[in-house]
């Protein structure tokens, strides 16, 4: 029997973004935010990966949230 991996990607693309990100000030009250992408991007690879293998899953669906879900059924904000 094939055991499916149901993955919430909001959490795994909210956490590599913020893994991802370099805050830099240039001077007093200057900042620029930089992201490196290929960063973000090998952090959710890995994250999957490394769930696949913890609960022994031999399917993935990763779901992202649109305009019409249940976040916003719960809390309009």
């Amino acid at each position: 029997m094939n055991k499916t991996l149901l993955i919430d990607a909001d959490v795994l693309a909210f956490e590599a973004s913020v893994i991802a990100e370099e805050s830099i000030e240039w001077k007093e009250e200057m900042w620029t935010v930089h992201a490196d992408m290929a960063l973000a991007k090998a952090r959710i690879v890995n994250r999957v990966e490394e769930f696949k293998e913890k609960l022994q899953a031999d399917d993935i669906v990763m779901a992202l949230t649109d305009r019409a879900n249940y976040r916003r059924i719960l809390n309009p904000d």
